[in-house]
């Protein structure tokens, strides 16, 4: 039987008092279970062939509230890590219980805070959704529920003489494009030096819907990067993007049209993830054959009994190989979810409790990540 690790040694922290385990032997698997806060078990499982360390946290939501977090509270910000955190730094800066790595996010080639799919805090939206229109959604008063979310917007004259469709919103301008960044955003830039269209918002916005009239302020030519205030909007373009927007003046009025659909009701929280890993108990990712790659994955899931699961499962190490996605369904099963989810993974999958982190990083370190899921206690 594959040694097991205490909870301590993972993090080389030891703590004031011994950890007791409940442990279960299953074959080919050794399973430790503890209570590590009121509403939150902590699960811990090692297998010999594969060599799998999995660590969960099975939350109650009765108990434990979670919210959807950016690390640095914005898309992008001056510095290295260009608008990305650790894991632990967004737990020690948001005084949380604990928390996990959350959706894919801008890698290449230069990485940045934009998270791929959805994300939405407190109901003001961070993040639209990408093709691949899959997230995790929950509220105050609702359960968890995977989404299938659509995002449209355009940007009108207000007369309504010209309508133009941004190609990002929150992001990076890409080359011979149109983006356009809300105050959440931080900053925007792009891959060579962008125009800049400064808009003054009349009032605070980031809504799931909505539609907003605003005037151009300022317009900025050959633009490195630019810091967006909080009461504006920032169109960005790039290359071929400039042509659509010639002719243009402070001044000039525009009206911002935008819309979320395929949400659930009373939705207040969203992470963006891919692919569905189990819908209704059975397998939903995507077809793999035998040589389907095993990475690190980390996991969010739907239990019957209504309470959340949320799983890392170490890779690229000699004492876990990672798993494939179908593999991580079978994990998600085992932890009993009927619904799961996969976030991102690889040198990302990172899970933090209680000033530990649980799972043992790729890296050998955590690597600074767009976003993730926090927990904290209810009052």
């Amino acid at each position: 039987m594959l040694a097991s690790f205490a909870l301590w040694t993972l993090a080389g922290i030891a703590p004031a008092a011994p950890l007791t385990f409940q442990v279960e032997e299953i074959t080919g698997r050794r399973t430790e279970r503890k209570e590590l806060a009121d509403g939150v078990v902590y699960v811990q499982m090692y297998q010999l062939e594969p060599a799998l360390a999995v660590s969960a946290l099975i939350v109650d939501p009765k108990k434990v509230r979670a919210e959807s977090r950016l690390a640095g509270g914005t898309i992008y910000e001056p510095g290295a890590t260009n608008g990305r955190g650790t894991v632990s730094q967004m737990v020690k800066e948001a005084d949380a219980l604990g928390g996990i790595n959350g959706d894919f996010f801008q890698w290449t080639p230069d990485p940045g805070g934009d998270p791929q799919g959805l994300a939405i805090h407190e109901g003001k939206l961070l993040s639209v959704p990408d093709n691949r229109n899959l997230a995790f959604a929950w509220g105050p008063n609702n359960p968890w529920a995977i989404a299938s979310p659509k995002f449209s917007v355009k940007v009108n004259t207000a007369d309504n003489e010209k309508t133009w469709t941004p190609t990002v919103i929150n992001g990076r301008v890409p080359a011979d494009g149109i983006g356009l960044n809300f105050a959440v955003a931080g900053q925007i830039y792009g891959p060579t030096p962008i125009t800049v269209v400064r808009l003054a918002m009349p009032k605070r916005n980031g809504d799931l819907n909505g539609k907003v009239r605003c005037r151009i302020v300022s317009i900025e030519t050959n633009v490195e990067r630019a810091n967006i205030g909080r009461n504006e909007a920032v169109i960005g373009l790039c290359g071929k993007g400039n042509e659509k927007f010639e002719g243009f003046r402070v001044g000039k009025e525009l009206e911002i049209e935008w819309s979320l659909t395929g949400m659930p009701k009373g939705v207040t929280e969203a992470m963006g993830g891919w692919p569905l890993l189990l819908k209704n108990g059975s397998y939903a990712g995507p077809k793999e054959d035998a040589a389907a790659p095993r990475h690190p994955r980390t996991a969010v899931g739907l239990r019957a009994d209504g309470k959340w699961v949320f799983a890392v499962i170490d890779g690229r190490q000699t004492k876990s190989v990672g798993t494939t996605f179908t593999e991580t369904a079978e994990i998600m099963k085992w932890l009993e979810c009927k619904e799961a989810l996969n976030l991102d993974g690889g040198g990302s999958s990172a899970i933090k409790f209680l000033g530990i982190t649980l799972n043992r990083p790729s890296g050998g370190v955590e690597r600074s990540v767009a976003n993730g899921i926090l927990f904290f206690p209810r009052k």
